[in-house]
């Protein structure tokens, strides 16, 4: 019994320590959570002071923000306004003749153009309407002077400084720049300008008057996605470039305030009934023209090469060679010929299909049949190769560039090619004052005796020749064009091919 009872208590007290023991570990448990939570909880609190403190600061920061936002939304509507650029160079952006024969027709015309320009911002633009016009016209002032002389709309070139003056003074925001010689210093003013503001956001609204010359849409093409689409509208003119049309911007004309015809000179009965006769008469050659008038200058020309009289070139004033206008290209005959020359790797002889009858051989590319839209694809690629007799080239057959307006520093044409003066254009003669039958003799002659056993002497018989021909009579007065031994090597090569 004795035994029982004390094997009884020792269980219980073996059972009591155990529960001891488990009841410590869980009192240990809860403490080690209890400091954790404390902890976790200290942690939480100096997070939430540190976060209020952060929220003040940053509630602070932006009312600051917003109030430095404000003062410069207010600073930006304070000062904008609606900048219109002018290249005054163009046939279609010269004012009415009115405007210049007046004493004050400079100021009257800036004021009745900043009119218009408010007419037009009320009608598609009314939050805009009551911005300061800023107006930008440059012009070569030697070019345009003499332009508005010959055309008889003013009697001499300081006239055209008076209107600038005029024009100029007529309000604050508005100048009219006479930028010298050279068509590219307004060019240049132009698009300087207007790269320079169209991201400007002082600049509410850009008006660009240059839609005659086709070099500026590489410069519009970069902003013709949505964020700028509605900063610019074209004021387009009577003479507006074709590959405007393609750009997504709004386009305005103003034919109340600019001319909407080329200034027209006064041309001379015997040229116009000579040229009438030329234009007839497949016999005519610019000889016969130039024995008949004496000059090519003195009447309005067309840069359009089917309006060119045969073997005849454009020049500008300095002497230089101007480019005829292609046709634009349609969008089948550009996917045929990529098909026909990128996929399938043909090569087209360019002689053969751009002068029919100079190239007889079958040795060289390909003479397969190319429609004339096809043809004419070509002769825009072959525009963008330049050509080695550069400024100087009078070959009326030459199909490479000579003039280029664009700003890609990769383009093959050379600087001085770039931006040439096209201000004031006259028709020249080809090579020699003849058409082009007589380079046709010549080369063929050169063909056939290149083997023969006197190719030296009637080599240099063949040379004296060309000099001869190549010297013109024009103001009674013998001049020599110095590329003369350049352009007989480039007849053999093209007879050769």
């Amino acid at each position: 019994m004795e035994v029982d009872v004390a094997k009884e208590f020792t269980n219980w007290v073996r059972k009591s320590q155990a529960a001891d023991e488990k009841r410590c570990e869980e009192i240990k448990m809860f403490s080690a959570q209890i400091e954790k939570l404390n902890q976790e909880f200290q942690d939480v609190s100096k997070d939430l002071k540190r976060e209020r403190v952060a929220a003040r600061a940053t509630q602070d920061e932006a009312e600051t923000l917003k109030r430095r936002l404000e003062e410069l939304q207010k600073s930006v509507e304070a000062s904008s306004f609606v900048l219109v650029l002018i290249d005054a160079d163009g046939d279609g952006y010269i004012f009415k003749d009115k405007y210049y024969q007046t004493v004050d027709g400079g100021r009257k015309a800036a004021l009745d153009f900043r009119e218009l320009i408010r007419e037009y911002l009320k009608k598609e633009q009314p939050d805009m309407s009551n911005l300061p016009v800023m107006v930008k016209a440059f012009a070569n002032g030697d070019g345009l002077s003499k332009l508005l002389v010959k055309g008889n709309i003013i009697k001499s070139p300081s006239s055209l400084t008076d209107f600038a003056k005029g024009f100029s003074q007529a309000y604050d925001t508005c100048d009219f720049v006479l930028v010298g010689s050279g068509k590219d210093r307004a060019d240049v003013k132009i698009k300087g300008f207007f790269e320079q503001f169209v991201r400007n956001p002082t600049c509410s609204h850009v008006i660009f008057g240059a839609c005659h010359d086709n070099g500026y849409v590489r410069v519009l093409e970069e902003y013709e996605q949505k964020v700028f689409a509605n900063r610019v509208t074209l004021l387009r003119s009577f003479d507006t470039g074709k590959e405007f049309t393609g750009l997504k911007f709004p386009y305005i004309q103003m034919e109340k305030i600019f001319r909407t015809k080329p200034v027209s000179y006064h041309e001379p009965p015997a040229l116009r009934q000579t040229l009438e006769n030329a234009n007839s008469a497949t016999g005519s050659t610019w000889a016969n023209l130039l024995s008949a008038t004496g000059d090519t200058n003195g009447f309005s020309v067309s840069k359009k090469s089917k309006d060119l009289p045969s073997g005849s070139v454009l020049l500008n004033s300095a002497e230089q060679r101007i480019d005829t206008e292609l046709p634009s290209r349609s969008q089948n005959a550009v996917n045929s010929w990529h098909q026909k020359t990128k996929k399938a790797n043909m090569r087209y002889c360019r002689t053969f299909h751009l002068i029919p009858g100079s190239c007889d051989k079958n040795t060289c590319y390909s003479h397969g049949p190319l429609s004339e839209e096809e043809k004419l694809v070509f002769r825009h690629e072959l525009r963008l190769e330049r050509c080695y007799n550069g400024l100087q080239c009078r070959d009326p057959n030459c199909y490479f560039g000579h003039n280029c307006s664009c700003t890609d520093k990769r383009c093959k044409l050379l600087p001085e090619m770039h931006n040439v003066d096209t201000s004031s254009i006259h028709v020249s003669p080809g090579p020699m004052g003849y058409n082009n039958s007589v380079y046709k003799m010549i080369s063929k002659v050169w063909a056939e005796l290149f083997n023969g056993a006197q190719q030296i002497y009637l080599g240099f018989m063949l040379f004296y020749l060309i000099v001869y021909c190549r010297l013109e009579s024009k103001n009674n007065q013998l001049r020599f064009e110095s590329n003369i031994v350049e352009k007989n090597y480039h007849i053999i090569l093209a007879t050769t091919h």
